[in-house]
């Protein structure tokens, strides 16, 4: 605000330096239209309206003068009265302005301020923003009145840029990110005001994608393999995330690039996150210590993620022996075990038969005949037994033999 002050009393100082009945200042927004009023007494002949941004006067109307305007664009339009209209103004416009009635040899001096706000343009690192870097946004925008005021947005919601742990302003048209997360990725803009443009007349730049560049660990799955000599090997990497930029992956035996362009004897692919490397064939060449190596344009030569080392080594012909006969060996052992659960499973079966057909036998010989009743819910008194000994719940066994089961006492 300092500076508009400041540039309006320079206006004034020229204003009053020019010999005029008067000296006004007029402001006005971009894009609006404004009457500047007439220096005549009577009518609008004999007026003339001069623009003087330097020292020299350009006559633009008169009515002394066939053509209407000059230059020629329509927007300068002289009243019946003898003010001048300008329609549309832009930021060319704003000048000094003096009009002079030929007839009374009166004038008065105009100085137009024209305001206006640009639409900024936010400026994203040229450059990739890595994890735990810094990352500087710039806001480009001018206007009249100077700005005052910058916000910023992320994914449309307003960012704390008072929260200095996180950011950094040197002034406010630039913004710091502090340390770079992978969370700081997302759409960014900034809004501009000044006097004359403000809250929902302020301008916002174009929402700008900022992507914080990172690549994921990586790691090998099958650390050491041992196989016989012309059997295929393989080798499998993980990554923890795929990783922006998009990456590029490789392999190396005992430190040095592998070159895998032999589909004949190597197999590459990449699935999911996942690295394999198959080689057909494995014999003495082959054996040595092997790693996997992930980069991309923002991690790339030493900063790449290299993982740990897996080992290939050939079996001896008297391991394959040892291997084969421990193999056997197994096999005999499952074999002897299985036999061996069989026989007591068997045994365990066995002993349950002969103790569930006893526990029948034997409540069968506890429920002699009983004599039949016509209602289920009848008690019975069975054969054998002293009188009054009463059974409840009884169930028949079949519609012809009186025999019940499931019998109670009732106490």
């Amino acid at each position: 605000m300092h500076i508009h002050y400041h540039y309006v009393s320079i206006i004034i100082v020229l204003c009053f330096s020019i010999r005029a009945i008067t000296c006004s200042i007029i402001e006005v927004k971009a894009g609006e239209s404004r009457e500047l009023p007439t220096c005549s007494i009577k009518s609008s002949f004999g007026t003339r309206w001069y623009r003087s941004s330097t020292s020299v006067k350009d006559l633009i109307v008169s009515t002394d003068d066939e053509s209407i305007s000059r230059p020629s664009n329509g927007r300068y339009i002289l009243q019946s009265d003898g003010a001048l209209s300008i329609r549309k103004i832009d930021i060319s416009d704003a000048d000094s302005y003096f009009c002079r009635d030929e007839v009374t040899g009166k004038g008065a001096n105009y100085q137009l301020i024209v305001n206006y706000l640009e639409v900024p343009v936010l400026k994203l690192p040229v450059t990739y923003s890595k994890i735990g870097e810094n990352a500087t946004f710039i806001c480009s925008s001018k206007g009249v009145p100077n700005l005052y005021n910058v916000t910023w947005l992320k994914n449309g919601n307003v960012i704390d840029v008072y929260d200095t742990l996180k950011y950094s302003q040197t002034n406010t048209t630039s913004l710091e990110i502090i340390r770079l997360e992978q969370t700081d990725t997302g759409r960014y803009q900034c809004k501009v005001e000044n006097d004359a443009f403000k809250d929902e007349e302020g301008k916002s730049s174009r929402s700008e994608y900022f992507r914080v560049s990172y690549l994921g660990e990586i790691t090998l799955k099958s650390p050491d393999i041992h196989l016989r000599k012309n059997t295929t090997g393989l080798f499998v990497c993980s990554l923890t995330a795929y990783g922006y930029p998009p990456i590029s992956t490789e392999w190396l035996k005992d430190g040095k690039l592998l070159n895998v362009s032999n589909k004949g004897k190597y197999m590459k692919s990449f699935i999911k996150r996942y690295l394999f490397l198959e080689i057909n064939r494995v014999n003495e060449m082959d054996e040595g210590a092997y790693q996997c190596r992930a980069e991309n344009a923002a991690y790339n030569r030493n900063e790449g993620k290299l993982s740990n080392i897996g080992t290939l080594s050939l079996l001896s012909t008297m391991d394959s022996n040892y291997s084969f006969e421990v193999s056997e060996n197994r096999k005999a052992g499952l074999i002897v075990g299985i036999a061996f659960v069989g026989l007591a499973v068997g045994i365990l079966l066995t002993s349950s038969v002969f103790l569930i057909f006893g526990k029948i036998k034997a409540s069968k010989n506890q429920v002699p005949e009983a004599s039949h009743q016509t209602k289920e819910a009848v008690y019975t008194v069975y054969n054998g037994e002293q009188k009054g000994t009463l059974y409840q719940d009884l169930q028949r066994k079949t519609d012809d033999t009186p025999v019940y089961i499931n019998v109670k006492r009732k106490k």
